[in-house]
């Protein structure tokens, strides 16, 4: 699949993502991707309940199939994840006060919006400042920030997460880092979500185009992606798709929360910030808009 972001667009061809993942093996198997890092593993969090890969009539993005995420009790681990040391070039490779990413996304939603995190590597695990919490670059939707007093059009939407320092930003409980898209999602149709981080700026893009939203989009953030080598004792996350790690209190036990309903046929990481061009012409690589 890697030669298809390459010859698709051969006029201008795009930067090889380090890992791009379609999703079209069968539930239960590993999924895997191509890219530039290597082939990188996505397994169940949950081996018991697996994150299904269903059939899209009409088609996915990338092929005949996606994965299908669940409405679950926000104690059940049903996910997909890669074990951080497994996937260094998307975990320690994004890391560093001159970090840049892309994230880019494909997901189908139901009516009434869903909240979540797609996919990123961000866990919340101590909350208040504990050495397990370790946020860096996300993709989320529908987070509490992106509401109409930051300039969205309704309670939530698109969201590009990135931390400078791994834990909440200072002097709030959360991270508040993110930009936002102001637009709603239409319901039960393909949409590529990205969001880019150039050292300076977060950017979040809709189906391959920016809307300015003057409160959130783009999003100045000094500082880049936090990284555990600085910071002995802290450790670092996962790379996770539709949900993360949550707890209330320090020392508490921890949750699988913020997931993601509705169906995901592809994800892509790129270790640079996309142009604007580049992100359309990344999104114009799946079909069904």
């Amino acid at each position: 699949m890697l030669v298809f972001f390459v010859l698709a667009v051969a006029a201008q061809p795009l930067p090889a993502p380090l890992a791009f993942w379609d999703l079209q093996e069968p539930t239960g198997h590993a999924r895997i991707s191509r890219g530039s890092a290597g082939p990188y593993a996505l397994l169940d969090g949950n081996t018991s309940a697996p994150i299904k890969t269903t059939a899209v009539p009409g088609g996915a993005p990338f092929g005949n199939f996606a994965a299908e995420f669940s409405p679950r009790s926000s104690n059940n681990s049903a996910r997909l994840y890669a074990p951080r040391a497994a996937v260094p070039r998307i975990t320690d490779g994004i890391g560093g006060p001159a970090a840049q990413v892309t994230v880019v996304a494909w997901v189908s939603v139901p009516a009434g919006g869903v909240e979540g995190m797609v996919a990123g590597v961000w866990d919340e695990y101590g909350v208040h400042g504990g050495t397990t919490g370790a946020r860096q670059y996300a993709i989320f939707l529908n987070l509490g920030k992106c509401a109409p007093a930051n300039g969205s059009q309704y309670n939530g939407g698109l969201a590009g997460h990135i931390s400078p320092v791994g834990g909440p930003t200072p002097g709030q409980r959360f991270c508040v880092t993110a930009a936002c898209d102001p637009r709603r999602l239409a319901p039960a149709v393909w949409h590529c979500l990205a969001t880019t981080y150039d050292d300076a700026n977060i950017v979040v893009y809709v189906n391959g185009t920016f809307q300015e939203n003057k409160m959130r989009n783009p999003f100045p953030l000094a500082g880049g992606i936090w990284s555990p080598s600085n910071e002995p004792g802290r450790v670092g996350a996962e790379f996770g798709v539709g949900a993360n790690r949550i707890n209330e209190t320090v020392g508490g036990p921890f949750l699988w929360a913020n997931r993601f309903v509705g169906l995901i046929g592809g994800i892509a990481v790129w270790d640079v910030a996309l142009s604007a061009g580049e992100v359309a012409r990344a999104c114009a690589l799946g079909r069904g808009f």
